[in-house]
Parts: structure tokens; C-alpha cells; sequence
């Protein structure tokens, strides 16, 4: 469950997060080789481990400092997603006269495309288009907590909804615990042997 996270990990330590995406899916294969696949979730969840290799021991206590900060895998908090944390145009949809709200989202590919919803808008980035004309908050539009777009006056029939933004990612912790080794000679450097951080959806 997302609790609406205000706490944000600094940049210079969500650098050294790998990240990834992660799906679940069955594959079931018969004797003759034909194979039967089932997606067991229909969204995508992030997955982000911290670096293991040697890192300043600054860094190291920062992160500890923060791992006290969320209480482990107690609280949610922000990650800047190096890999993945700024959009521009990103179509959110195309007005009819009637509908006033549109969710930040961000799409991933053409052929057969994935649809995220985009929860964690970094303050001051957002720029809203209606048919390329800049709309301002909150003089024509308020934006919610959870990246929901609401005008005062829906879009006209036919124009495009877009947006520019830079986006944080909900997650926690997976570990309770954050074991440092000291490994240069003169304790300026060291590692942490797990540390992983998940994706919260929101629900739905």
C-alpha cells in the first residue's frame, strides 16, 4: 500500500541503484514442446538493488542514515529512477467537450504499448498542453497528490492532452536490516552486501 511518500532519497544516492523491471509469468511446457504462457500480473513492478560494488564510506553511512530515516521496509519513499525520470509530450489523452481529468502517465512502446500511471510528480516540472497551448495551476487545472489532472474547463473535442514532467518512483525497502563492510585500508571505502528496494503500486 502506498502511503503517499514525502520523503526523497537524495540524487547522488539514487545513482547507485540498478534498476529493472519485473513481470510474472507462467510457462507451462508440454513433452511435445509446445509451450502455454499466463501473465500472472498486468502491471510491471520496478525493482532497484544498491550497488555492491566499492563506494565511498560517506555514501555508505548516508544510506544507513536513510535506511533509519524509513525505519526499513516500514515506510515508502522516492527514488529518482536514474534510468527513467523525465518525459516530454507524453500524450495523456484527447479531449471530447466533457472529461475533465487526466492521469500523468507514461507509455512504453507503439506496436503493443504498456501504460504506467505516474503518481510521484518532482515539484515545479510539470508543464500541461492543451493542443500545444501551455495550460498554468492553478488558474486552469489542479493536479493531485497522485498525478491527476483536473481542469476547469474540459479540453475541446479532438485536442490533445500532453504533458513534460520529471517523475519519483513510490518504493521501499525489502531489508529491515543494512550491513556495512569497511573494505579500503584507510576505512575511506566499503560495501553493502543487500539492499533492495521495490516498487508500491498504487491499488486499484
Amino acid at each position: 500500500m502506498v502511503d503517499f511518500p514525502t520523503i526523497i532519497i537524495e540524487d547522488y544516492l539514487a545513482v547507485g541503484f540498478t534498476a529493472g523491471s519485473v513481470w510474472e509469468t507462467s510457462d507451462v511446457r508440454a513433452i511435445s514442446g509446445f509451450s502455454q504462457r499466463n501473465q500472472q500480473r498486468v502491471r510491471a513492478v520496478h525493482e532497484y538493488q544498491y550497488g555492491g560494488a566499492e563506494t565511498a564510506i560517506a555514501n555508505l553511512i548516508a544510506i544507513k542514515a536513510f535506511h533509519f530515516e524509513v525505519r526499513g521496509k516500514l515506510f515508502t519513499w522516492l527514488l529518482k529512477d536514474w534510468t527513467d525520470y523525465i518525459y516530454a509530450g507524453e500524450l495523456l489523452g484527447i479531449g471530447d467537450g466533457a472529461d475533465t481529468t487526466y492521469q500523468v502517465i507514461r507509455t512504453y512502446g507503439t506496436v503493443n504499448p504498456y501504460v504506467r500511471d505516474i503518481t510521484a510528480i518532482k515539484t515545479g516540472t510539470l508543464a500541461v498542453y492543451v493542443n500545444g497551448v501551455e495550460k498554468f495551476d492553478p488558474g486552469d487545472y489542479t493536479i493531485s497528490a497522485t498525478g491527476l489532472i483536473t481542469f476547469g474547463v474540459a479540453p475541446p473535442s479532438s485536442q490533445s492532452v500532453t504533458a513534460d514532467y520529471e517523475f519519483y518512483v513510490p518504493v521501499r525497502f525489502q531489508q529491515d536490516d543494512c550491513f556495512i563492510e569497511i573494505t579500503g585500508r584507510d576505512a575511506s571505502f566499503g560495501n553493502i552486501s543487500t539492499l533492495d528496494a521495490i516498487e508500491e503500486l498504487p491499488s486499484v
